[in-house]
Protein backbone atom coordinates (compact mmCIF):
# COMPACT_ATOMS: atom_id res chain seq x y z
CA UNK A 1 0.00 0.00 0.00
CA UNK A 2 2.88 2.40 0.80
CA UNK A 3 4.46 1.70 -2.60
CA UNK A 4 1.16 2.41 -4.29
CA UNK A 5 0.85 5.77 -2.51
CA UNK A 6 4.39 6.60 -3.52
CA UNK A 7 3.65 5.76 -7.16
CA UNK A 8 0.67 8.09 -7.11
CA UNK A 9 2.76 11.05 -5.93
CA UNK A 10 2.30 13.13 -9.09
CA UNK A 11 5.04 15.58 -8.23
CA UNK A 12 7.69 12.87 -8.24
CA UNK A 13 5.98 11.14 -11.13
CA UNK A 14 6.39 14.26 -13.35
CA UNK A 15 10.12 14.37 -12.68
CA UNK A 16 10.74 10.84 -13.95
CA UNK A 17 12.62 10.22 -17.18
CA UNK A 18 10.80 8.48 -20.08
CA UNK A 19 12.35 5.09 -19.29
CA UNK A 20 11.55 5.46 -15.58
CA UNK A 21 7.99 6.52 -16.43
CA UNK A 22 7.48 3.37 -18.49
CA UNK A 23 8.82 1.25 -15.63
CA UNK A 24 6.57 3.04 -13.13
CA UNK A 25 3.48 2.63 -15.32
CA UNK A 26 4.29 -1.05 -15.68
CA UNK A 27 4.61 -1.30 -11.88
CA UNK A 28 1.23 0.42 -11.44
CA UNK A 29 -0.39 -2.07 -13.82
CA UNK A 30 1.18 -5.02 -11.98
CA UNK A 31 0.10 -3.64 -8.61
CA UNK A 32 -3.48 -3.09 -9.83
CA UNK A 33 -3.69 -6.61 -11.25
CA UNK A 34 -2.33 -8.01 -7.99
CA UNK A 35 -4.89 -6.13 -5.89
CA UNK A 36 -7.78 -7.21 -8.12
CA UNK A 37 -6.59 -10.81 -7.96
CA UNK A 38 -6.30 -10.59 -4.16
CA UNK A 39 -9.85 -9.24 -3.83
CA UNK A 40 -11.06 -12.04 -6.10
CA UNK A 41 -9.43 -14.66 -3.88
CA UNK A 42 -10.93 -13.07 -0.74
CA UNK A 43 -14.42 -12.99 -2.24
CA UNK A 44 -14.10 -16.62 -3.28
CA UNK A 45 -13.17 -17.63 0.26
CA UNK A 46 -15.78 -15.53 2.07
CA UNK A 47 -18.87 -16.77 0.27
CA UNK A 48 -22.32 -15.86 1.51
CA UNK A 49 -24.08 -18.85 3.09
CA UNK A 50 -27.87 -18.71 3.60
CA UNK A 51 -29.88 -20.66 6.19
CA UNK A 52 -33.65 -21.25 6.13
CA UNK A 53 -36.23 -23.70 7.52
CA UNK A 54 -38.74 -25.72 5.50
CA UNK A 55 -41.81 -27.58 6.70
CA UNK A 56 -43.44 -30.32 4.65
CA UNK A 57 -46.71 -32.01 5.65
CA UNK A 58 -49.07 -34.39 3.86
CA UNK A 59 -52.60 -33.60 2.70
CA UNK A 60 -54.88 -33.56 5.72
CA UNK A 61 -58.46 -34.86 5.62
CA UNK A 62 -60.34 -33.79 8.74
CA UNK A 63 -63.85 -34.29 10.04
CA UNK A 64 -65.59 -32.71 13.00
CA UNK A 65 -67.78 -29.81 14.07
CA UNK A 66 -67.95 -26.14 13.20
CA UNK A 67 -70.37 -24.32 15.50
CA UNK A 68 -72.05 -27.65 16.40
CA UNK A 69 -72.57 -28.53 12.73
CA UNK A 70 -70.88 -31.55 11.15
CA UNK A 71 -68.24 -30.55 8.59
CA UNK A 72 -65.20 -31.86 6.75
CA UNK A 73 -61.99 -30.15 5.67
CA UNK A 74 -59.14 -30.89 3.27
CA UNK A 75 -55.84 -29.02 3.62
CA UNK A 76 -52.84 -29.26 1.31
CA UNK A 77 -49.75 -28.14 3.22
CA UNK A 78 -46.41 -27.49 1.58
CA UNK A 79 -43.67 -25.96 3.70
CA UNK A 80 -45.57 -23.10 5.43
CA UNK A 81 -48.26 -22.55 2.80
CA UNK A 82 -51.77 -23.97 3.28
CA UNK A 83 -54.41 -24.27 0.53
CA UNK A 84 -57.70 -26.17 0.80
CA UNK A 85 -61.43 -26.06 1.43
CA UNK A 86 -64.13 -27.16 3.85
CA UNK A 87 -67.83 -27.87 3.63
CA UNK A 88 -70.75 -28.70 5.90
CA UNK A 89 -72.20 -32.19 5.66
CA UNK A 90 -75.67 -30.81 4.92
CA UNK A 91 -74.33 -28.56 2.15
CA UNK A 92 -72.02 -29.65 -0.67
CA UNK A 93 -70.74 -26.11 -1.29
CA UNK A 94 -66.95 -25.96 -0.93
CA UNK A 95 -65.58 -22.92 0.91
CA UNK A 96 -62.03 -22.09 -0.20
CA UNK A 97 -59.33 -21.31 2.36
CA UNK A 98 -55.65 -20.40 2.26
CA UNK A 99 -53.08 -19.42 4.84
CA UNK A 100 -49.92 -20.51 6.61
CA UNK A 101 -48.68 -23.01 9.18
CA UNK A 102 -46.20 -21.97 11.87
CA UNK A 103 -45.09 -24.91 14.02
CA UNK A 104 -48.43 -26.18 15.45
CA UNK A 105 -50.30 -22.90 14.86
CA UNK A 106 -52.38 -22.45 11.70
CA UNK A 107 -53.85 -19.25 10.24
CA UNK A 108 -56.46 -19.37 7.46
CA UNK A 109 -58.53 -16.92 5.42
CA UNK A 110 -61.87 -17.88 3.88
CA UNK A 111 -62.80 -16.44 0.46
CA UNK A 112 -66.11 -15.88 -1.29
CA UNK A 113 -66.86 -16.48 -5.00
CA UNK A 114 -65.03 -13.25 -5.93
CA UNK A 115 -61.97 -14.28 -3.91
CA UNK A 116 -62.63 -11.65 -1.24
CA UNK A 117 -61.65 -12.55 2.32
CA UNK A 118 -64.78 -12.85 4.47
CA UNK A 119 -63.52 -14.73 7.53
CA UNK A 120 -60.28 -15.43 9.39
CA UNK A 121 -59.40 -18.61 11.25
CA UNK A 122 -56.80 -18.96 14.00
CA UNK A 123 -56.16 -22.39 15.43
CA UNK A 124 -53.63 -24.98 16.54
CA UNK A 125 -52.95 -28.69 16.37
CA UNK A 126 -52.95 -30.67 19.59
CA UNK A 127 -51.67 -34.08 18.68
CA UNK A 128 -53.73 -35.08 15.63
CA UNK A 129 -56.71 -32.83 16.43
CA UNK A 130 -57.31 -29.32 15.12
CA UNK A 131 -58.93 -26.65 17.30
CA UNK A 132 -59.66 -23.02 16.57
CA UNK A 133 -62.14 -20.25 15.89
CA UNK A 134 -63.55 -18.61 12.77
CA UNK A 135 -64.12 -14.86 13.02
CA UNK A 136 -66.24 -13.23 10.32
CA UNK A 137 -65.18 -9.77 9.10
CA UNK A 138 -68.63 -8.33 8.36
CA UNK A 139 -70.51 -9.55 11.43
CA UNK A 140 -70.01 -10.40 15.10
CA UNK A 141 -70.41 -14.11 14.39
CA UNK A 142 -67.75 -16.52 15.60
CA UNK A 143 -67.67 -20.25 14.92
CA UNK A 144 -65.67 -22.70 17.01
CA UNK A 145 -64.00 -25.61 15.26
CA UNK A 146 -62.97 -29.03 16.51
CA UNK A 147 -61.80 -31.68 14.05
CA UNK A 148 -60.01 -35.01 13.88
CA UNK A 149 -58.41 -36.94 11.00
CA UNK A 150 -60.85 -39.06 9.01
CA UNK A 151 -58.49 -42.01 9.46
CA UNK A 152 -57.00 -42.35 12.95
CA UNK A 153 -53.86 -43.87 11.44
CA UNK A 154 -53.29 -40.81 9.23
CA UNK A 155 -51.18 -38.83 11.64
CA UNK A 156 -50.14 -35.28 10.92
CA UNK A 157 -46.44 -35.96 10.38
CA UNK A 158 -44.60 -32.81 9.37
CA UNK A 159 -40.90 -32.81 8.62
CA UNK A 160 -38.73 -29.83 9.47
CA UNK A 161 -35.44 -29.30 7.66
CA UNK A 162 -32.63 -26.77 7.45
CA UNK A 163 -31.89 -25.56 3.92
CA UNK A 164 -28.28 -24.40 3.57
CA UNK A 165 -27.34 -22.69 0.32
CA UNK A 166 -24.19 -21.07 -1.04
CA UNK A 167 -24.12 -19.74 -4.60
CA UNK A 168 -25.32 -22.68 -6.75
CA UNK A 169 -24.92 -25.31 -4.01
CA UNK A 170 -27.65 -26.46 -1.64
CA UNK A 171 -27.96 -29.08 1.08
CA UNK A 172 -30.96 -30.16 3.18
CA UNK A 173 -30.46 -31.24 6.80
CA UNK A 174 -33.25 -33.05 8.64
CA UNK A 175 -33.99 -32.04 12.23
CA UNK A 176 -34.15 -35.23 14.34
CA UNK A 177 -36.43 -33.65 16.96
CA UNK A 178 -38.92 -32.78 14.21
CA UNK A 179 -39.95 -29.54 15.92
CA UNK A 180 -40.01 -26.11 14.29
CA UNK A 181 -37.08 -23.88 15.30
CA UNK A 182 -38.30 -20.45 16.38
CA UNK A 183 -34.74 -19.09 16.38
CA UNK A 184 -31.77 -20.17 14.28
CA UNK A 185 -28.56 -18.74 12.83
CA UNK A 186 -25.14 -19.68 11.47
CA UNK A 187 -22.82 -19.08 14.41
CA UNK A 188 -19.57 -19.72 12.52
CA UNK A 189 -18.30 -21.20 9.25
CA UNK A 190 -14.95 -22.02 7.71
CA UNK A 191 -13.62 -23.26 4.39
CA UNK A 192 -10.46 -25.32 4.47
CA UNK A 193 -9.03 -26.88 1.31
CA UNK A 194 -11.93 -28.79 -0.31
CA UNK A 195 -14.18 -28.88 2.76
CA UNK A 196 -16.62 -26.55 4.50
CA UNK A 197 -17.45 -26.46 8.20
CA UNK A 198 -20.63 -24.83 9.50
CA UNK A 199 -21.84 -24.34 13.09
CA UNK A 200 -25.59 -23.67 13.49
CA UNK A 201 -27.24 -22.48 16.70
CA UNK A 202 -30.99 -23.09 16.99
CA UNK A 203 -33.80 -23.31 19.56
CA UNK A 204 -37.28 -24.86 19.63
CA UNK A 205 -40.06 -25.33 22.21
CA UNK A 206 -39.81 -28.47 24.33
CA UNK A 207 -43.19 -29.84 23.22
CA UNK A 208 -43.12 -28.16 19.83
CA UNK A 209 -45.82 -25.68 20.79
CA UNK A 210 -46.56 -23.12 23.46
CA UNK A 211 -50.35 -23.55 23.46
CA UNK A 212 -50.41 -26.24 26.12
CA UNK A 213 -50.30 -25.20 29.74
CA UNK A 214 -47.29 -25.81 31.91
CA UNK A 215 -43.76 -24.44 32.00
CA UNK A 216 -42.06 -27.28 30.17
CA UNK A 217 -44.54 -27.15 27.28
CA UNK A 218 -43.17 -23.68 26.62
CA UNK A 219 -39.66 -24.58 27.73
CA UNK A 220 -36.73 -24.06 25.38
CA UNK A 221 -34.41 -26.65 23.89
CA UNK A 222 -31.22 -25.24 22.32
CA UNK A 223 -28.66 -27.02 20.18
CA UNK A 224 -25.42 -26.50 18.31
CA UNK A 225 -25.25 -28.41 15.01
CA UNK A 226 -21.75 -28.95 13.55
CA UNK A 227 -21.53 -29.93 9.88
CA UNK A 228 -18.65 -31.06 7.71
CA UNK A 229 -19.30 -30.83 3.96
CA UNK A 230 -17.16 -31.98 1.04
CA UNK A 231 -16.35 -30.05 -2.16
CA UNK A 232 -19.72 -31.11 -3.65
CA UNK A 233 -21.49 -29.55 -0.63
CA UNK A 234 -22.61 -32.97 0.63
CA UNK A 235 -22.67 -33.71 4.36
CA UNK A 236 -19.96 -36.16 5.39
CA UNK A 237 -20.19 -35.63 9.16
CA UNK A 238 -22.76 -34.14 11.53
CA UNK A 239 -22.83 -33.73 15.32
CA UNK A 240 -25.32 -32.03 17.63
CA UNK A 241 -24.83 -30.72 21.15
CA UNK A 242 -27.94 -30.15 23.29
CA UNK A 243 -26.78 -27.41 25.66
CA UNK A 244 -30.09 -25.97 26.94
CA UNK A 245 -33.11 -28.07 27.89
CA UNK A 246 -36.21 -27.83 30.03
CA UNK A 247 -36.92 -31.55 29.70
CA UNK A 248 -33.31 -32.62 30.26
CA UNK A 249 -32.66 -30.12 33.07
CA UNK A 250 -29.64 -28.60 31.30
CA UNK A 251 -28.70 -24.94 31.63
CA UNK A 252 -25.77 -22.86 30.39
CA UNK A 253 -25.15 -19.13 30.34
CA UNK A 254 -25.98 -17.81 26.87
CA UNK A 255 -23.03 -15.37 26.85
CA UNK A 256 -20.70 -18.35 26.45
CA UNK A 257 -21.69 -18.46 22.78
CA UNK A 258 -20.03 -15.08 22.22
CA UNK A 259 -16.53 -16.34 23.03
CA UNK A 260 -14.00 -17.64 20.52
CA UNK A 261 -13.75 -20.98 22.32
CA UNK A 262 -17.19 -22.13 23.47
CA UNK A 263 -17.40 -24.40 26.51
CA UNK A 264 -20.80 -25.94 27.24
CA UNK A 265 -22.27 -28.74 29.33
CA UNK A 266 -24.80 -30.96 27.61
CA UNK A 267 -25.57 -34.03 25.51
CA UNK A 268 -23.50 -34.73 22.38
CA UNK A 269 -25.56 -36.64 19.78
CA UNK A 270 -27.88 -37.71 22.66
CA UNK A 271 -25.33 -40.30 23.76
CA UNK A 272 -22.40 -38.70 25.59
CA UNK A 273 -23.15 -36.37 28.48
CA UNK A 274 -20.49 -34.01 29.81
CA UNK A 275 -18.64 -30.79 29.10
CA UNK A 276 -17.50 -30.00 25.57
CA UNK A 277 -15.70 -27.19 23.77
CA UNK A 278 -15.44 -25.98 20.20
CA UNK A 279 -12.96 -23.47 18.79
CA UNK A 280 -14.56 -21.15 16.24
CA UNK A 281 -11.17 -20.44 14.61
CA UNK A 282 -10.47 -24.17 14.25
CA UNK A 283 -13.95 -25.29 13.34
CA UNK A 284 -12.60 -28.32 11.48
CA UNK A 285 -11.77 -29.99 14.82
CA UNK A 286 -15.44 -30.13 15.86
CA UNK A 287 -16.48 -30.75 19.46
CA UNK A 288 -13.83 -31.74 21.99
CA UNK A 289 -14.71 -33.38 25.30
CA UNK A 290 -13.28 -31.65 28.36
CA UNK A 291 -11.84 -34.28 30.71
CA UNK A 292 -12.20 -33.31 34.35
CA UNK A 293 -9.30 -34.13 36.66
CA UNK A 294 -10.48 -36.38 39.47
Amino acid sequence: MHSLIFLLDFHKFSELKPFDMQASLFQIILTTVYLLFSFSILNTYAQDTQLSVSQNCPILQLSGEIDDEQASMILNIHEQEVIGHYSFDNNSKKLKVYGKLESNAIYLSQMDENLNVIAIFKGYFEGEELFGKWKYLYSQKQDFLSMKPLQPSAKRTCRFTFNISRENSNVIVGLPDNKAPFEYSILAEKQLENKSYILINYSFYSQGTCYSEGYCACGVESKLMWLELNHDFDIVNKKELLYESCLGDISNKSNKLKKQTIKLYGWLNQHAKGEFSIDLKHLEKGFTEIIQNK
